[in-house]
């Protein structure tokens, strides 16, 4: 999300970007521009990583400093220790936590910060349980969607994009499409995104498959993974989005697709639960077997009524139509936040 607003940003905001990681790890193309301004730290495994970080934090201190992750909170709480941070904004993107580090730096995180924002309104209920105050100010990671008109093929056409990985439930998003081939349907499903632990069980999943091609009109594979600034464009070119993820934030890729007029399948968790409604989207109950027939069944039912599909497309474009985009509510927030006087929590 940080590299969509780093493409997106005004001018005169100098943003700089410090990330956790080597520069071969992020499998996403950037461009050169957005590459300029990230500062490549190291293995996040390293602790010299941590003392780079935490010195360029400290570099950086008289601006604005925002962090999300528990590692970035970690390099906080460090550069802390030894300067004074005033202006800290604490980013919180998801209502989950993945293990005790987790909460403790990022409980730590939202209740240091000076200002508190959250991508969604489930992410912003986490920030409240966590700190005991309704003062998360929710920004929807909203771009400029694609002006490309649609070049959905003929045929069915259904994607998934995002990380492959455990959270997002590939295992199930994999069985709902089973479903959908032993209903004979002759459809395209193709897979984008970087590896994040599942490439494996995808390609495994792919190969399974690599017959149907032929003998059963079907086209299943995995395309690998695409710019950020590509998903709307990506998007376009499929009916249906898919996602069964077990925790979510705001789900930006659902939203961008939605935006272009992609009709998502996903389950009730996390911002799709808050946005997608029965007029604009194919809801799961669960990710039960009975759920998946239930919803493949649906699936087809809108797919063999044109007119409904139609309408559903639609109202999918509408439904961020009245939100202003990402980068100007942040910008904005940002320069308030930059006058605001210096206090530390």
């Amino acid at each position: 999300m940080m590299t969509r607003f780093m493409a997106e940003c005004p001018p005169e905001i100098d943003y700089r970007l410090l990330v956790l990681s080597t520069e071969d790890t992020t499998e996403i193309p950037l461009s050169a521009t957005i590459r300029e301004k990230i500062q490549y730290l190291g293995s996040s495994s390293s602790p010299l990583t941590y003392m780079r970080a935490t010195f360029s934090v400290i570099a950086h201190r008289g601006a604005i400093i925002v962090s999300s992750t528990w590692k970035a909170a970690f390099v906080v709480w460090l550069a802390k220790r030894f300067s004074t941070i005033d202006r800290h904004v604490a980013f919180t993107h998801r209502s989950s936590v993945a293990h005790r580090l987790d909460l403790v730096m990022r409980t730590w995180q939202v209740r240091h910060s000076l200002i508190n924002i959250a991508d969604s309104q489930s992410s912003a209920v986490w920030v409240s349980h966590a700190t005991g105050r309704s003062d998360a100010i929710v920004i929807d990671p909203i771009f400029t969607p694609s002006t490309l008109r649609s070049t959905r093929p003929h045929d069915l056409s259904i994607c998934f994009i995002g990380r492959l990985a455990q959270v997002k439930n590939l295992e199930t998003v994999c069985r709902l499409v089973d479903k959908l081939v032993a209903r004979r349907l002759s459809f395209a499903f193709h897979i984008y995104g970087p590896d994040a632990g599942c490439k494996h069980q995808v390609n495994q999943w792919v190969d399974k498959h690599h017959h149907d091609r032929t003998n059963r009109g079907l086209d299943i594979a995995y395309l690998g993974p695409i710019p950020p600034q590509d998903v709307h464009e990506v998007a376009a070119r499929y009916h249906f989005i898919l996602s069964c993820s077990h925790t979510e934030g705001f789900a930006m890729s659902i939203a961008e697709a939605m935006q272009v007029g992609t009709v998502p399948i996903v389950g009730k968790i996390g911002g799709p639960s808050n946005y997608c409604r029965p007029d604009n989207a194919i809801m799961l109950d669960d990710y039960s077997d009975s759920s998946l027939d239930m919803v493949a069944k649906q699936v087809m039912k809108v797919w063999n009524a044109p007119s409904r599909y139609r309408s559903m497309s639609e109202a999918a474009k509408c439904t961020f139509v009245a939100n202003q985009f990402f980068p100007n509510r942040f910008v904005t927030l940002l320069k308030q936040f930059a006058t605001m006087p210096l206090q530390s929590r």
